[in-house]
């Protein structure tokens, strides 16, 4: 499983640069031919060219692993190369690289505010977020949120997620929920479904008022057509508990549930598990909810410890024995899905 921060550098290792004259190879050649994965190729035209991006994007095949195995000390020279030419992303990338290599908070600062005092609004999100994740001085608080308004002025979505963040608690400033919904509203404009999920749960949690499940709802479809696995629980969740759910809606709540459960959602999981066992809104399969509370189980839930008991009982030692093995299986196939887990460490993630 690559971890986020390697995804992200990865990403932007392999960024677009401004082509040159019409005649001459650029960075960009070898982007067109990487987004078509003829990565030897790229690699090749990216060494001819020898600039920043070039060597930014060598780095960002080494991250990736797609040569091979990946190399994060090939990596971190080219980015350091391409950060000598001027390269703001290679700076940005040299950023992520601290922070996941041992934390070196300080470092990464340093990173992050070459490249944002290059005008690059991704160095300013992450220098903002990397300060406000650590001890500060109230300059340097008045320093992180400048640059989050900043890079909120420039529409770009986390940062206007975050500035959400922090009026929806109140933190470094006054608590301004309407404010702070504006925020989230402009956020997921721009490209954040997170942002739709965190108004799905502002208006079903009453925050603005009474509960606005109507509001909710539509806010979560929209996270969930997005992605966003905690929205696809929630939908589930809501529509499977109203006792006043017709068949379109059970059937709605189990595909968001499956959804969920196949990106590692663990209480979409539980969810499944019962919904196999009381047989709504899918038919009734005590075999089906051993499996899905198997898995659930090895990712933490502790109610799933005791569901998968109770139906053991049900179906009996064999039959459980052989659900066992087929979730196993699925574990062993699927657990590579870059993931995270809410009551686990990754490392501790097996299945028992």
């Amino acid at each position: 499983m690559v971890d986020s921060w390697r995804r992200g550098i990865a990403i932007a290792g392999l960024a677009c640069a401004a082509p040159l004259a019409a005649a001459a190879l650029d960075a960009g050649d070898g982007v067109a031919l990487a987004t078509q994965g003829r990565f030897d190729e790229a690699r090749a035209i990216w060494e001819e060219v020898g600039d920043g991006p070039s060597l930014r994007n060598l780095a960002g095949l080494h991250v990736a692993g797609v040569l091979g195995q990946a190399d994060l000390v090939a990596a971190k020279a080219l980015f350091r190369e391409a950060a000598a030419r001027g390269d703001a992303p290679a700076m940005l990338g040299l950023g992520h690289m601290a922070l996941g290599d041992g934390v070196d908070t300080l470092e990464a600062e340093t990173w992050f505010r070459r490249a944002a005092d290059l005008g690059l609004v991704d160095a300013k999100v992450m220098l903002g977020r990397t300060i406000l994740g650590r001890p500060t001085t109230p300059d340097e608080v008045q320093d992180a949120l400048a640059l989050l308004n900043e890079a909120g002025d420039a529409h770009h979505p986390q940062a206007l997620m975050m500035i959400g963040d922090l009026l929806r608690g109140g933190t470094y400033t006054a608590r301004d929920l309407p404010k702070a919904v504006s925020f989230y509203e402009l956020a997921a404009a721009a490209g954040a479904p997170e942002a739709s999920d965190t108004l799905g749960d502002i208006h079903a949690f009453g925050e603005l008022g009474a509960p606005d499940l109507e509001a909710a709802v539509d806010h979560y479809a929209r996270a969930a057509s997005g992605g966003v696995k905690s929205a696809m629980l929630s939908l589930a969740y809501m529509f499977y508990r109203d006792p006043g759910s017709d068949a379109d809606r059970l059937s709605a709540a189990f595909r968001y549930a499956h959804a969920a459960a196949l990106v590692w959602e663990e209480r979409a999981q539980l969810l499944l598990g019962h919904m196999y066992l009381a047989g709504r809104a899918v038919p009734r399969d005590p075999a089906q909810a051993h499996f899905w509370f198997d898995l659930a189980a090895s990712a933490g839930v502790v109610e799933a410890h005791h569901m998968r008991g109770l139906t053991h009982m049900a179906i009996g030692a064999d039959e459980a024995a052989r659900m066992r093995e087929a979730a196993r299986r699925w574990f062993d196939e699927n657990h590579a899905t870059p993931h995270t887990h809410r009551l686990l460490g990754t490392a501790s993630h097996n299945f028992r």
